[in-house]
């Protein structure tokens, strides 16, 4: 039985916690994007989506956010370039899966909230540096922002480039600069 002096252990135990909570975060992000009360749902309604193709597009959307962490990794993430990884992400997942979805649409509302609390998540496990962005939900738009709309509905990029415009304007009212991370954290606890 390996013990604690044992040379490679602690790297192993290391990499076991970082896979683990990677799966974490991947879950906190599964279920806040599945969240769709009085919104609108990601899935077709009728026919209803057998359990197996909900995992397989879960699956695939796993694989998606693990390679958005590698870019992640980088501390000059602009926000325009996060923008335009949020589109990508929502249209492949169309593409690849638009036969199970709700308007045969992944929408973008719903993209960036998964991908916004996955690298969220990691950040505050301290898995990656801290993002440039947040996740919106209704808490944030409504609550904070005092804006109208649902996030599970939007679906353009000049609706998301709006509410990250005003996410910024608030965050820079309120002490927080351009630090829109550390912002959500804050205004989501307050609002919560």
């Amino acid at each position: 039985m390996p013990n604690g002096n044992d040379e490679g252990v602690g790297q192993g135990n290391d990499d076991l916690r970082a896979t683990v909570l990677r799966d974490l975060a991947f879950l906190v992000a599964k279920q806040g994007g599945s969240q769709v009360r009085g919104g609108t749902a990601i899935y077709r309604q009728n026919p209803v989506v057998p359990p197996n193709d909900r995992v397989h597009f879960w699956h695939a959307i796993r694989d998606s956010l693990h390679e958005l962490e590698d870019i992640a990794q980088d501390l000059a993430f602009p926000i325009d370039q996060y923008i335009h990884h949020v589109e990508e992400f929502a249209n492949a997942m169309t593409n690849d899966f638009a036969e199970i979805l709700h308007n045969a649409r992944f929408r973008i509302g719903i993209a960036q909230k998964v991908i916004g609390l996955y690298l969220k998540y990691l950040w505050l496990f301290d898995l990656t540096p801290e993002p440039t962005i947040c996740p919106f939900d209704r808490i944030i738009i409504e609550g904070v922002l005092d804006m109208n709309g649902n996030w599970t509905q939007f679906d353009d990029q000049q609706t998301y480039q709006g509410i990250i415009d005003a996410a910024l304007h608030h965050a820079e009212e309120h002490g927080f600069g351009q630090n829109l991370a550390q912002w959500e954290l804050s205004m989501y606890q307050e609002h919560m």
